[in-house]
């Protein structure tokens, strides 16, 4: 069928609309609304995975994002696995947990929480007014400067004081008060209510903290890294029954505690244990069995922002309008938000700007002549596990200038690596530090440093550019080049052009790979040590080796900055590792990364045990018999060495049977040749070195085993074709004499005797005499 030109522009007009439907369901999926003219009650400070809000004249539900402001009427609500917290702006706290509901009521002077499900926790601090949770059974009203948690699964709502008291206001009145540390259940349906007796009581880490160290122990390649969490309990009643008495404190990723990561005995109410960031519950028992209840807590651990732009002491100039300078940080992910402050003494004790940021970023154009200092704190709804570190201050100076100066670079650094491959992709970006008076920026590259002889320059009216495609031509063979740049100002003058940075073009596809061991080698434990692990490479940059336990290099065993194209194994312990090498660019960012390859070291083979016969056994075998011996076979090797001797024989002594190369777990040996006795058989499992192994020991497996030979029996009388005379035979008078045959033959001979008499009962089998 031929479409006609108006078929094909309703089809492509049907497929961009459902384009553009589609793009407004996603932006509207994921947008957080705002409420002219409603003062919002405070704001989201954390969230975790999924939260939503819906406003009470809404329909639908929208996601909430951290610095969401929360309304009056709005019902908030959490999804599996997932955390939201709320500062109000009186000071109130509002922790949600996965799978909880509950809808705002704060219009009135009563501030009401109408709890729906899951697991909250709410903290009234400072001078702020108490709440009251709503219940068909009655109200719970936390009072001021106290903190409580809740949880409610069907009918059964459960809350927790751990700061301050709150009280049970019941539907006719009366009031019964909830203290410190206590926890009551109340049936929602029957309005009976009740306090928990505890024997021991659980306080820090608190129910569902939050934890953060930005101090821990432990390095990339020397361990996890771990934080010290303080574990504090209390006692229900008698508190002097503590001093002296001992209790168990476990510390478990599960919450049944079928495997504690942590099973300690101490004394008193308090411990320290170092924890790895997680999910972890925590409780205690005593000497008596009593238990407190399970705990959660989860622990993170972070490195706090660090200035990361402008270097400190940067100097920037200026003729009439004050520069804009953008100030960043290192991300911190669990910050909702960063405090950043800039004043002129490095006290900081009167900040000409204080300013709230949810970005890794600000920029100034206020700053006028002289010395600035800034620094950046974070600001976060988790619970301070040690001491935060100060934060680190840096300064910028600004100065006004008349000359036109030439502009900084910033990116790439000098002595910078581009791969060939991305040029025709995501490109080669420049960037520098932008004019105040520029109107226009050239982008200059050439071959030589001083800029001389460009082979091509880039006009931009932004102080980035990138290059791909065809403008990337000029740069896309490998070799060194040179990059700098001028600015114009709106009269049209240029500025000296500034010092050249250089930079290399590498092809990625033959610039770092892998070549010996090959994937899957197999190493001798014995010969790790003389192994050699090769590669080619031509990147011009540091190059780290690295050994990992797991292929997504995550449990490094080892790493080391490579100055060659080789490196000899090390005394690491047998088992599978995984290996690669990472280049980096001088800005200490990951330039090429080869794929990883495994290799295995291995143990020497275990000792073969027999199976027929079986070791320590003893058996008869018919005299010249042949015994198919075998053993078990080992898995990955290509033969067997099988050495026989008698059992008294010395180890030097030479042996009665010995073959090498037997591929085989079995051989056939004429053990009947041999005088019966006790001997031993000893097996050892060997590999050949080939392209997927190294040569391969086993250990010698001695096996010891006995037999006894089986010889024919012989008739020496009558002589063969001898005549008996007939009364000789009828009255038993004529005797057969029997011998062993063959060269084992012991003992004496028998005789039968044959008899007719019944008086005769004696043995007619008889030794020979």
């Amino acid at each position: 069928m031929k479409l006609s030109g108006s078929d094909v522009a309703v089809s492509a007009a049907v497929l961009l609309g459902a384009a553009g439907l589609l793009y407004l369901f996603a932006v509207d999926l994921n947008s957080s609304s705002l409420r002219l003219g409603e003062k919002s009650l405070g704001t989201v400070v954390f969230k975790k995975l999924t939260a939503t809000r819906k406003a009470p004249s809404g329909l639908g539900w929208e996601r909430m994002r951290n610095n969401s402001p929360v309304y009056n009427a709005d019902t908030l609500r959490t999804a599996g696995f997932s955390e939201a917290s709320v500062y109000f702006d009186d000071g109130t706290s509002l922790d949600m947990f996965e799978n909880s509901m509950l809808k705002l009521d704060l219009g009135g002077k009563a501030k009401n929480l109408e709890f729906l499900e899951g697991e909250i926790s709410l903290g009234a601090k400072g001078e702020s007014t108490s709440y009251t949770i709503s219940s068909a059974a009655g109200s719970i009203k936390v009072d001021k400067g106290s903190k409580a948690s809740f949880s409610r699964q069907a009918d059964t709502l459960s809350v927790e004081v751990s700061e301050g008291s709150a009280s049970l206001v019941k539907p006719d009145g009366s009031t019964q008060a909830i203290a410190q540390n206590q926890e009551m259940r109340l049936d929602v349906k029957s309005g009976q209510a009740a306090l928990v007796s505890r024997p021991i009581v659980p306080i820090a880490p608190e129910r569902n903290g939050r934890l953060l160290s930005f101090s821990a122990e432990g390095a990339t390649g020397a361990g996890p890294r771990k934080a010290a969490v303080d574990f504090a309990w209390r006692l229900e009643g008698d508190e002097a029954k503590a001093e002296g008495a001992w209790y168990q404190l476990e510390v478990s990723a599960s919450k049944d505690f079928a495997k504690p990561e942590l099973s300690t005995r101490v004394s008193g109410l308090q411990a320290r244990a170092q924890l790895e960031p997680g999910t972890w519950y925590w409780r205690v028992r005593d000497d008596a069995g009593k238990a407190s209840p399970e705990r959660k807590f989860s622990l993170s651990l972070a490195e706090a922002p660090r200035p990361a732009f402008p270097p400190d002491a940067q100097a920037y100039s200026f003729r009439s309008v004050k520069p804009e300078i953008r100030f960043s940080w290192t991300a911190m992910d669990e910050a909702s938000s960063y405090l950043f402050e800039l004043g002129p003494d490095p006290s900081f004790a009167k900040p000409l700007v204080r300013s709230r940021t949810t970005t890794a970023s600000l920029a100034l154009d206020s700053l006028g002549e002289g010395t600035w200092y800034w620094r950046v704190s974070p600001v976060h709804a988790f619970t301070l596990v040690g001491e935060a570190p100060a934060a680190a201050a840096r300064s910028v100076i600004i100065a006004r200038r008349a000359a036109m100066a030439a502009p900084a670079p910033t990116t790439p650094v000098e002595g910078s690596l581009y791969q060939l491959q991305d040029l025709g992709g995501k490109g080669l970006a420049f960037s520098w530090m932008p004019e105040i008076e520029a109107v226009s920026y050239e982008l200059v590259v050439s071959k030589t440093k001083d800029l001389s002889s460009p082979i091509a320059s880039f006009a931009s009216d932004k102080s980035y550019r990138s290059l791909s495609g065809a403008e990337a031509a000029p740069l896309k063979r490998a070799g060194a080049y040179y990059w700098g740049l001028r600015w114009f100002d709106k009269e049209g003058n240029a500025s000296p052009l500034s010092t050249g940075r250089s930079l290399r073009g590498i092809d990625g596809s033959i610039a770092m790979r892998l070549s010996f061991p090959p994937e899957g080698y197999r190493i001798a434990d014995s010969l790790i040590v003389d192994a050699r692990f090769g590669w080619k490479s031509n990147v011009p940059s540091r190059t780290v080796f690295q050994l990992s336990r797991d292929p997504g290099f995550q449990d490094l065993a080892y790493e080391e900055t490579m100055s060659a194209d080789t490196l000899i194994g090390h005394q690491w312990k047998s088992g599978a590792y995984y290996w690669r090498l990472r280049s980096f660019n001088v800005d200490g960012s990951v330039f090429l990364e080869t794929p990883g390859r495994s290799f295995e070291i291995v143990d020497p083979f275990a000792g073969p045990a027999l199976l027929k016969p079986a070791s320590g056994s003893s058996f008869y075998l018919r005299e010249h018999g042949s015994m198919n011996f075998s053993w078990t076979p080992i898995k990955h090797a290509d033969y067997y060495k099988v050495i026989l001797r008698s059992a008294e024989a010395a180890e030097d002594a030479p042996p009665i049977l010995e073959r090498s190369f037997i591929e085989d777990a079995s051989l056939d040996y004429q053990l009947g040749e041999l005088p019966g006795g006790a001997y031993r058989l000893s097996v050892q499992a060997f590999a050949s070195s080939g392209p997927g192994t190294t040569r391969v020991i086993g250990y010698i497996g001695d096996n010891s085993f006995s037999y006894k030979p089986v010889s024919y029996i012989k008739l020496q009388g009558p002589a063969d074709g001898e005549h008996i005379a007939g009364l000789d035979a009828r009255y038993g008078k004529e005797s057969f004499l029997l011998q062993p045959g063959g060269p084992a033959r012991r003992g004496p001979g028998h005789r039968v005797d044959r008899s007719r008499g019944r008086e005769d009962r004696g043995p007619l089998l008889r030794p020979l005499r």
